[in-house]
């Protein structure tokens, strides 16, 4: 059977079904039903609605009950009434405002758990029967999700650990630091076993690497920034402005970019040396001459074998940035 496109599944029409045996008067009730497809993004933005009469035909209602359902949400700015064209969805409201203005992310979610709930009842007709049904779903859901995991990786540093502890706390998931030099090997356990990782969360500097290791898999990949900890930023800020500090990433081009970048951040007068793994030599001579060394994931752990024992080595980029996480946290909990 050939396999449908994302476009075809999108476009697939929504069903709407009423409850006229129930109080509610209908027009609000299709109302809220339009309104929770909206809101949970079975209707996508532009996305044609059908004419009242066409409506209120499929529906055997009157059409003033679906002119006023229209009237209520044209108000609240979620659909947009053409005249001569039509009627569409406006999901991105009206301009210069945010998506869904006034409407939080938790009524998102009871409108769309509504939304479920009503189809089901309506569905089956033994309310009992029904409610038993949604129980038993939600507790096979949960015992799914408590198996599952995510992977967080990058190249090994003591801020893969930090990192993935501090997602997994945010997301309420289970989230496994993996170092980037084992993920293959991961990949592959899970793929022999029950296929429980659920997706894997790197940064930008790591990203094509994974999606390398990821090419034939259906494994979901989220891609974060991370940046500089309050923590860190309080250690390096106490550096006296005479102490010497060096700089080490993996390859030359990261050189000048992120050491600029550091500088830029910490907005004060350090000095700098700064080289590339790849000049292994420079890099050991660097080791011995500076006070303190600031070093990207990737160069971490070969630094560190590098450096004299007592040689403070700090990963500046050891801290999630929050918006970062924010802008996936609501794609990552789809998989879930």
């Amino acid at each position: 059977m050939e396999k449908k496109s994302s476009d075809q599944r999108r476009n697939k029409p929504v069903k709407l079904v009423l409850d006229k045996q129930n109080k509610m008067p209908l027009y609000l009730q299709l109302r809220d039903l339009i309104k929770s497809h909206i809101i949970s993004g079975n209707l996508k933005d532009n996305e044609h609605l059908p004419g009242v009469n066409v409506l209120a035909a499929e529906l055997g209602i009157n059409f003033e009950t679906v002119r006023k359902a229209y009237k209520e949400l044209e108000k609240e700015g979620l659909i947009s009434i053409k005249k001569g064209r039509g009627t569409f969805v406006t999901t991105a409201g009206k301009q210069g405002e945010e998506p869904y203005q006034g409407i939080s992310q938790e009524e998102r979610t009871l409108e769309a758990t509504k939304a479920f709930i009503k189809k089901i009842v309506s569905e089956v007709k033994d309310r009992g029967a029904a409610k038993k049904m949604i129980d038993k779903a939600f507790d096979e859901v949960i015992n799914e999700i408590h198996k599952r995991y995510f992977i967080y990786t990058e190249h090994d540093s003591p801020a893969l650990a930090k990192i993935a502890q501090g997602l997994a706390e945010y997301l309420r998931i289970k989230v496994e630091p993996v170092p980037l030099q084992q993920l293959q090997r991961e990949i592959l356990a899970d793929s022999r076993g029950q296929n429980l990782l659920t997706g894997i969360i790197t940064t930008g500097i790591s990203a094509n690497d994974v999606r390398a290791m990821l090419l034939n898999s259906a494994i979901e990949l989220h891609v974060v920034v991370t940046n500089m900890s309050p923590e860190t930023r309080k250690i390096i800020e106490a550096l006296n402005s005479s102490a010497r500090v060096g700089f080490v990433c993996r390859d030359k081009e990261d050189l000048l970019l992120f050491r600029d970048q550091v500088k830029a951040e910490l907005m004060q007068k350090l000095r700098f040396r700064g080289n590339s793994l790849k000049d292994e030599s420079r890099v050991k001579k660097l080791l011995k001459s500076v006070d303190v060394v600031l070093v990207t994931p990737r160069a971490y752990a070969d630094v560190k074998k590098m450096a004299p024992p007592r040689l403070p080595v700090i990963d500046i980029f050891d801290h999630i940035d929050p918006m970062s996480i924010k802008i996936i946290k609501e794609k990552i909990l789809q998989f879930l």
